[in-house]
């Protein structure tokens, strides 16, 4: 028995010499013991591999075959390397140190101003939006109780100082008053010409109208006034009056389009003449870009009892504004048609101006 563990007490000692020999040979790499390093897998644990590329490989060792190496990397995860890429192969006395990972340090919140006594924090206030400079909605919001008055004032002025002595002026001005249910807006121009000092055109033309949206339908309802002095006319003054009902065809940020009908009457003062009429009109605006805007307003009024007499009505301009947004100067081109199937004695059937000039909205 006591030969059986001397015995085995040597073998055991051959053994260990053997693993010995075998690990030395492995650390020393190929420099010293040829191109193929040699290793076990059991005996290296963790280690260390230099690569003739100039990397270096640091994991777990799970596999060994005489071709490879197979290595569990902290970050790449399981790999297979070939022996004939492999410098040096050395032992560690501990697993990789995991890398580093920078923590910035958590930033400081700003303390919530104080609040009063019963009362809950406010919510903070969202940042403005970005705006686009060519999208074309208006800047001016409408509130939904007390509304926004918008107005504008335009001036055109020309002259001509020759053999003869000639000057011409178009002053107009508005104002747009705007609710959820309700809207109105009022639109007036002027026109005045002297040649060589007389008076050759004196006109005077006011519009008029409110509307009242029916609920949160696009339906609505309108009254609508007009005004008009024109000096060298022989009904000097005429005034009309309409309402009815309207629908709003199209109804966007940039493209408004309404349609009214409705009955009425138009009365002329120095000829002394009433005109039951029924009334076919439309309303139609185009902010087609940020600075440019269109807008056609046109009406037909047959009379009731006789449809070939009629007035008819267009306006057309175009405003393309000097600044990046809406408010503010523009310039202006447009014309004013007003026709009269059916004038009284000393009266013309068309009125035809055009017009160029400076606008101001604010």
């Amino acid at each position: 028995m006591q030969c059986l563990r001397v015995n085995g007490r040597f073998f055991g000692s051959v053994t260990a010499i053997l693993r010995a020999v075998v690990l030395v040979v492995a650390l020393a790499g190929p420099s010293s013991f040829g191109d193929s390093p040699i290793v076990r897998a059991e005996d290296l644990g963790y280690a260390t591999i230099e690569l003739k590329s100039g990397d270096v490989l640091r994991g777990r060792v799970v596999a060994q075959t005489d071709s490879s190496i197979t290595i569990e990397h902290p970050e790449l995860g399981t790999l297979t390397i070939s022996i004939a890429k492999i410098v040096r192969v050395r032992e560690m006395d501990q697993p990789p140190a995991p890398p580093a990972v920078a923590v910035a340090p958590p930033a400081e919140m700003p303390e919530p101003p104080p609040a009063d006594e019963g009362s809950a924090l406010a919510a903070p206030t969202p940042p403005p939006a970005a705006t686009d400079p060519n999208d074309p909605r208006d800047e001016v919001d409408v509130d939904p109780v007390r509304g926004a008055w918008r107005y504008y004032a335009s001036i055109a002025f020309a002259g001509e100082f020759s053999s003869t002595d000639e000057v011409s002026i178009r002053a107009a001005a508005g104002a747009t008053y705007e609710t959820k249910p309700f809207q109105m807006r009022f639109d007036g121009e002027y026109y005045f010409r002297t040649l060589d000092g007389a008076t050759t055109d004196n006109n005077l033309l006011i519009n008029g109208i409110q509307e009242w949206t029916l609920g949160e339908t696009r339906w609505l309802f309108f009254a609508q006034e007009q005004y008009q002095y024109d000096e060298f006319q022989s009904w000097e003054h005429r005034v009309s009056l309409y309402g009815g009902p309207g629908y709003r065809l199209i109804q966007s940020d940039a493209m408004d389009l309404t349609i009214r009908g409705g009955f009425g009457a138009t009365y002329e003062v120095g000829v002394d003449d009433w005109r039951p009429q029924a009334l076919l009109a439309e309303d139609f605006s185009w902010q087609f870009t940020k600075r440019q805007k269109i807008t056609i307003n046109s009406s037909i009024a047959p009379n009731v009892s006789d449809l070939s007499d009629y007035l008819l009505q267009g306006a057309v301009e175009y405003a393309l504004a000097v600044g990046e947004t809406r408010r503010g100067l523009a310039l202006t081109l447009g014309l004013r048609d007003i026709y009269d199937s059916s004038p009284p004695e000393g009266s013309t059937h068309n009125d035809l101006r055009v017009y160029g000039g400076l606008r101001y909205d604010f």
